[in-house]
């Protein structure tokens, strides 16, 4: 990730991210690459920030989605980030010295395409696509660093084979998520 201060108002963002994924018989055959790249300019410095760009998601079913949005923080206990392709709008719930707790609501597209042997044996790509929404809590701590747990839904989702029209549709689901990263 490359982060540039092009002047005291704009910003600009570049990421790649390269990934391998598959089953075991096709592991690693296809390097998949996640790219994005943003300008965003503080319209009022501190407290609305508006941003423009793209990312293409490395994925066979969906290619370029826009990166953008506007980002408005009221104050300093709330952040309304509507930038796709993860809209999120947070409130602070505590903050001392060393730690801060956020309470959030977030969207996202979801899934991804994996290199897959098929039961003919032929190679494929299966792509696995999914909106959720989620709610969620998010604890940054100096001691431990950042830990967060969200519970939400996924809906609209799909897998599709890249050879052949199959695709089977699924009802929604239950999404829940947990990490922490130091």
């Amino acid at each position: 990730m490359w982060l540039e201060q092009l002047n005291d108002r704009m910003a600009l963002t570049l990421a790649v991210n390269p990934s391998v994924s598959g089953d075991d018989a096709e592991f690693g055959r296809t390097v998949r690459v996640f790219a994005m790249g943003a300008v965003a300019w503080d319209w009022i410095p501190d407290e609305l920030r508006l941003t423009a760009g793209a990312a293409w998601l490395g994925r066979s079913d969906i290619g370029v989605v826009p990166a953008a949005g506007l980002e408005w923080t009221p104050n300093d206990d709330w952040n309304v980030s509507l930038i796709l392709p993860r809209p999120r709008v947070s409130r602070r719930l505590t903050n001392t010295e060393t730690s801060e707790t956020w309470l959030y609501a977030a969207g996202s597209i979801n899934g991804g395409t994996f290199d897959v042997r098929r039961a003919d044996g032929t190679a494929d790509e299966l792509s696995l696509t999914e909106f959720q929404t989620a709610v969620g809590v998010d604890v940054t701590n100096e001691q431990f660093g950042r830990a967060f747990c969200e519970i939400g839904a996924g809906f609209g989702r799909k897998l599709q084979y890249e050879r052949g029209a199959e695709e089977v549709t699924f009802d929604p689901g239950v999404v829940l998520r947990m990490g922490v990263t130091r």
